[in-house]
């Protein structure tokens, strides 16, 4: 990133701000300043648990990093994929700091069965600042607001810091500016501001690109300003899966909750209107059971605060990864013949879909992985690419046996590689 723009430890109080709460936030979330090396440390302990991948690099040149974790992450890319995530608003830097929380869990030395469980079953990516010029602006001036800082106004423009950039979290695909200005704003001054184009910022299109690598099982996007558990669809309009199955999970999650500063966390669907979120991205891309977990009422301007808010949350995302351990849940992988990995189109025959949907097996290794709504018998249904025959497979998890495998073999050969349409995004209004 650019020297000249990294706060530093003698750094100059803004203008206009007061000299107590800056010093208290600038002392509590300076860490999250070091990224990079501390990425770096991580992985040079845990060579064997670790990788660092660059997703993105920002408009000043700061690297979006995600981290894999894993027991031998070079074959990791074969388990079913996590993926948690922090600061996607440049003004809620506790979210952050919950993401080095779960590298700090995840990577910790104690021998936990159930974290040894996690690494070596699941491929856990966790992107711990995905609005990295946003956040730095926010510690040089905490009004800057909640946008990725880009400059877009016109020169000489005398609008305010916080009026500028975009709101990475209203730049995804999906439904993009389908509610017009009631969920996301054409306004590039206005807080909700979604860009000229969706996927027009690099943060956006970084976790894009991973999401449609990784095909995510499950996934919880960190963020701060009430409590509260948002379960897709979150955008007004798109018809719900039925069942919906990633509603019961996020209801399982918040039974697993604890109060979080007196406050209960409650399922919904959201808090006010909104339109082209990541949530929303992974749920119609991929199936995701994709949760935005509203972790605090605000960012604490204290250490020992933070650290407090940031132990409560830690049971959401072991929650989210135990209901797909031990299930309901099925997995499988779809080969041809001779073996080769086939993106297929795979359903739960009795979830009914209505937003256009088509859920496929990872381009990769052929791999799905679905959260299922309950104990019971369950058709997992495939479509070959190119048309032909529909393959059916019963499963039947049972509170025994909770994740089921269904794995599909498609008649013929493929030819090698990965055969079939690659998933599309829609910004269809």
């Amino acid at each position: 990133m650019p020297d000249d723009e990294r706060p530093s430890a003698k750094a100059t109080r803004p203008p206009g701000v007061p000299e107590g709460p800056w010093n208290r936030m600038f002392e509590t979330y300076r860490r999250l300043l070091d990224l990079d090396p501390i990425l770096d440390d991580y992985h040079r302990d845990h060579p064997d648990k670790t990788e660092i991948v660059t997703l993105a690099t920002t408009h000043k040149g700061r690297a979006i990093k995600a981290m894999l974790i894993a027991d031998d992450p070079s074959k990791a890319r074969g388990r079913p994929a996590m993926l948690l995530n922090g600061a996607h608003h440049g003004n809620e830097p506790l979210s952050g700091l919950i993401a080095l929380d779960i590298l700090d869990t995840l990577l910790s030395d104690k021998a936990d069965p159930k974290i040894k469980r996690y690494l070596s079953e699941l491929a856990i990516w966790v992107v711990p600042v995905v609005n990295r010029d946003g956040f730095e602006k926010f510690l040089v001036d905490l009004k800057a607001g909640r946008k990725n800082g880009r400059e877009t106004h016109k020169p000489g423009d005398k609008s305010p810091l916080k009026a500028r950039g975009v709101d990475i979290n209203r730049n995804y695909p999906f439904r993009w500016g389908a509610t017009n200005e009631a969920g996301s704003s054409k306004n590039p001054s206005r807080h909700s501001y979604r860009g000229p184009a969706p996927m027009s910022e690099p943060e956006t299109k970084g976790m894009v690109e991973l999401s449609d690598r990784e095909h995510f099982v499950g996934s919880i996007s960190y963020h701060i300003g009430t409590v509260t558990l948002l379960a897709p669809y979150t955008i007004e309009g798109v018809p719900i899966p039925k069942p919906n199955e990633a509603w019961l999970v996020a209801e399982d999650i918040a039974k697993r909750m604890p109060k979080i500063h007196k406050r209960p966390v409650y399922v919904r669907k959201n808090i006010y209107a909104v339109d082209g979120t990541d949530q929303d991205y992974h749920r119609f891309a991929h199936g995701t059971a994709a949760f935005l977990l509203e972790s605090a009422a605000k960012s604490w301007d204290t250490p020992a605060l933070a650290k407090e808010a940031v132990e409560l949350v830690r049971p959401s995302w072991m929650a989210l990864f135990d209901r797909y351990l031990d299930g309901p849940s099925v997995e499988g992988r779809v080969r041809d013949e001779a073996g080769h990995p086939v993106s297929a189109k795979v359903e739960i025959a009795e979830i009914v879909t209505g937003a256009g949907e088509e859920w496929r097996s990872r381009c990769s290794d052929g791999f799905f992985g679905r959260y299922l709504p309950s104990f019971g018998t369950f058709t997992v249904r495939v479509s070959p690419p190119g048309g032909g025959a529909v393959i059916e497979k019963k499963v039947t998890p049972t509170k025994e046996k909770g994740r089921v495998t269904a794995d599909i073999v498609i008649p013929g050969t493929a030819g090698g590689g990965c055969s079939g349409a690659t998933n599309k995004a829609t910004t269809a209004k």
